[in-house]
């Protein structure tokens, strides 16, 4: 299982929050999404997709899970199953957040960061990639492990 866990450091209390859904995989915490149209019969849920690796991602999936249902559950399991509705977040300046480092491989604080592979995560910005953001710090959390703080 692959560790996926977002943390929302600064947020902007009119931040634009939107539902999304992806049809056939499970939404994972730190994906970044298109999106696409709105699901027939519901205007508040929206279909998305991946987004390119290197791209100016806009929209991130931060899931909100309030009831596991059992005690003994994975903080870093963040993920949402296919077909179900998803909380994303539009990216705008002033945000901070931070995302398991393997989420975020090889990254180092003062790097420049971009979309990450499958759209996931993130990655150090190449020459040709849209710059999104700026690793800030290095951080840990209990049962989760090393975080990469990322400010946009």
């Amino acid at each position: 299982m692959t560790k996926n866990y977002v943390r929302l450091d600064k947020l902007s209390q009119a931040a634009y929050l939107e539902s999304v859904v992806f049809e056939s995989d499970a939404i994972l915490a730190g994906q970044f999404v298109e999106l696409g149209t709105l699901v027939e019969g519901d205007y508040e849920l929206t279909h998305a997709t991946k987004a390119a690796p290197g791209s100016a991602g806009k929209v991130i999936v931060a899931p909100v899970t309030i009831d596991h249902g059992y005690h003994d559950y994975d903080p870093t399991d963040q993920s949402v199953k296919a077909g179900k509705a998803a909380r994303a977040i539009h990216i705008e300046k002033g945000l901070q957040l931070s995302i398991n480092a393997e989420a975020a491989p090889g990254v180092k604080v003062g790097d420049d960061v971009t979309v990450g592979a499958d759209g996931l995560g993130f990655k150090k910005a190449g020459v040709n990639d849209s710059k999104i953001g700026k690793v800030i710090a290095i951080d840990a959390l209990r049962n989760v492990g090393d975080l990469v703080v990322v400010r946009f």
